[in-house]
């Protein structure tokens, strides 16, 4: 059985993204994650986990991190040299909004148990992208 709960690090798929962005360098996997989850007709379930990691990542870069940050991805946000610009966060924030009405992931947790955790994650990661 793989790892599934509310969190955004707390799931397989996210977790093989987690893997496969910090062992990249600069910000191409996570802009790619981020441009997929709002070019995709319908998000299925690694790719609404990559971006929800992206977003993540990006609030890691804003110096707004989630509490359970991996420390392998805080050191990814420490030593990466791209720029944290507006339109990325509001790209992030973007992605978050799609994961969080349009995709695999919302289907999934909208049958749940818990609904109401996932979101509260969702709503906490968009007003740390969009803290000033």
């Amino acid at each position: 059985m793989g790892a599934f709960g509310a969190g955004t690090f707390d799931n397989d798929d996210a977790l093989d993204f987690l893997e496969e962005l910090v062992e990249s360098d600069g910000s191409g996997t996570l802009i790619a994650a981020l441009d997929e989850a709002l070019a995709a007709d319908y998000l299925e379930m690694p790719e609404a986990s990559a971006a929800l990691v992206a977003a993540e990542a990006v609030a890691a870069k804003n110096l707004r991190p989630v509490g359970d940050l991996p420390p392998d991805l805080a050191a990814w946000a420490q030593r990466s040299r791209f720029l944290l610009t507006e339109p990325l966060l509001s790209k992030a924030i973007e992605a978050v909004s799609r994961v969080g009405s349009d995709s695999e992931l919302n289907d999934e947790w909208s049958v749940s148990d818990a609904p109401d955790e996932w979101h509260a994650v969702l709503s906490d990661l968009k007003e740390r992208l969009d803290a000033s």
